[in-house]
């Protein structure tokens, strides 16, 4: 209900699904989705995979569907992740029978680099090891993620203030056949600057 509440206004604008955290202070996930990219008769459903981690919103337009998950990658256990995993793999294996139908997109906070990335030091000329990359879970999450190609923007979401670096633990992936991106125009970008936002206390990801 206060996620609801303070999303109120914008109800005219966008289609919105919510999934809060286990406890008041583990904040929560807000899906919105521009109205104006979708037709009148669109239905949007939410399923909350794991409260405040993991969302899942499906949106319908006819014969077209669009599959959303909205990831928060912070203490999941790894029944948490099982279950998710089962849920997105029946979604890739529907999308692969549908491929011009069914899309899914998965973003959000993974809190760890992906292959290749590095993190970028402010104050120091050499590249940092990824602080979260050593763990079994991510490993999975990158397997989960391999056929999923990801949309990447150039600028850094992350701001750590204790290493005083900046990362891409923010991004985007899109499971749809290689050669519909040859007809779009992908690109992401970063709203804020994290530097600025950690700086008036409001948060350390843009």
């Amino acid at each position: 209900p206060d996620m609801e509440l303070h999303f109120y206004h914008h109800n005219k604008a966008y289609l919105i699904t919510y999934s809060p955290g286990a406890a008041r202070d583990t904040g929560g996930l807000v899906t919105l989705l521009a109205k104006k990219h979708y037709p009148s008769n669109t239905v949007i459903s939410a399923l909350p995979l794991i409260p405040g981690r993991a969302l899942r919103t499906l949106i319908t337009f006819g014969d077209k569907q669009q599959i959303h998950y909205n990831i928060h990658n912070h203490n999941i256990s790894p029944t948490e992740f099982t279950s998710l995993s089962n849920h997105l793999s029946n979604d890739i294996n529907l999308a692969q029978l549908n491929p011009l139908n069914i899309s899914i997109i998965i973003a959000g906070d993974f809190n760890f680099l992906s292959p290749g990335d590095s993190v970028l030091p402010l104050s120091r000329s050499q590249a940092l090891p990824d602080s979260h990359s050593n763990t079994s879970l991510n490993t999975r999450w990158n397997l989960l993620l391999a056929p999923f190609t990801e949309i990447q923007p150039l600028a850094h979401s992350h701001f750590n203030a204790s290493s005083d670096s900046l990362s891409r633990l923010d991004r985007i992936y899109v499971f749809a056949p290689p050669w519909v991106f040859t007809k779009l125009k992908c690109a992401g970008s970063i709203l804020s600057d994290p530097i600025l936002l950690h700086s008036q206390k409001i948060s350390d990801h843009a």
